[in-house]
């Protein structure tokens, strides 16, 4: 891993994301000391960071995703701290397109599908995931105001103790012939949750908190893995979701934390992971054996830790670091 760039960031950031087919991120947050949200839009000019536009708004961001919208208008669409989903036009940004009143609480995590970043056959609606403080995972169609066409309560839970807080969210399969989302929560819960079905498919238990998710074939749950990343320094990876128990297999990292985790774009070889000792770690594993992952890299990029990884959707070389510090960092994954 090589750093290109670094820039001190106006707030403290949560979350920072590549805009698709652009050379542009964003970064959502929180104005610390007026306990209001910010955005700012960032874009790559050789090796720097230009700041193109920075808004304010009433309440902290915490998550975002484009993954429900086209590349055509790129919309984001976040979530807050007061538990509010919205859908925002960066280009005109005084009113969200969508708004709702998603959870009770804060929105930890978020995930969109039916963009064009999917083969048609594979897209489905265009959907969007939240994951709440409340517990609950609720699904929204961006066609449809106000309630969720699916929600998946804390309490239907697989341990014997409630999961209170869901940390993280990921669609898996979107077709419309099979839709599942995986769910990640505080207890160490995994669970798959089928859609059309409307019940808990499967579900195990890690050694600790699930902080993110990540799978590396989006549409299909067809040789797909979940990458998911825990508070106790351990990266777990399911595979095989066709069968009644999936193979799960863990990896000890030095990370501390392990905050993100994401696969390198179409290849379920390599990923990336970030922690809370500051550092960005590459994982590869063999053709040959993709079940033995292996520390490619192990770099540091700051001395605060690092929140948020995002690996540039069309450049599969360029990926956003956002770390506590505050600042945005730029980073090539060097082959």
């Amino acid at each position: 891993v090589t750093v290109r760039a670094e820039k001190a960031l106006p707030f403290t950031t949560f979350s920072a994301y590549w805009v698709p087919h652009s050379a542009r991120a964003v970064c959502l947050g929180t104005y610390q000391q007026r306990k209001t949200g910010g955005l700012a839009i960032y874009e790559l000019n050789r090796d720097s960071l230009t700041l193109l536009k920075e808004i304010e708004k009433p309440i902290p961001f915490k998550c975002g995703t484009f993954g429900a919208s086209s590349y055509e208008y790129r919309h984001l669409a976040t979530g807050d701290l007061k538990g509010s989903l919205c859908v925002w036009d960066l280009e005109h940004s005084n009113l969200p397109l969508f708004s709702a009143q998603a959870h009770s609480d804060c929105i930890n995590t978020i995930d969109g599908c039916g963009g064009t970043s999917l083969s048609e056959e594979a897209r489905g609606p265009p959907e969007i995931v939240t994951g709440g403080r409340d517990g609950n995972i609720c699904v929204w169609d961006l066609r449809q105001r106000d309630v969720p066409v699916a929600k998946m309560s804390a309490e239907a839970s697989y341990s014997p103790l409630p999961a209170l807080d869901c940390w993280a969210v990921r669609f898996g399969d979107t077709s419309t012939s099979d839709r599942v989302v995986f769910g990640g929560y505080n207890n160490g819960d995994v669970r798959l949750f089928d859609l059309r079905a409307a019940k808990q498919r499967w579900a195990t238990t890690l050694s600790s908190g699930i902080c993110s998710l990540d799978l590396e074939k989006r549409g299909s749950l067809d040789k797909a893995s979940l990458l998911a990343t825990q508070l106790d320094s351990k990266i777990s990876i399911c595979y095989n979701f066709s069968e009644p128990q999936p193979l799960v297999i863990q990896i000890k990292t030095s990370l501390s934390t392990v905050w993100c985790g994401r696969y390198q774009t179409e290849d379920k070889l390599t990923f990336v992971a970030s922690g809370g000792n500051g550092a960005v770690n590459v994982y590869k594993s063999s053709p040959k054996s993709e079940f033995a992952y292996s520390l490619a890299s192990a770099t540091p990029i700051s001395a605060y830790p690092i929140i948020s990884v995002d690996i540039h959707p069309q450049k599969r070389d360029l990926c956003l670091a956002a770390s506590f510090e505050p600042s945005l960092h730029l980073l090539v994954l060097n082959s």
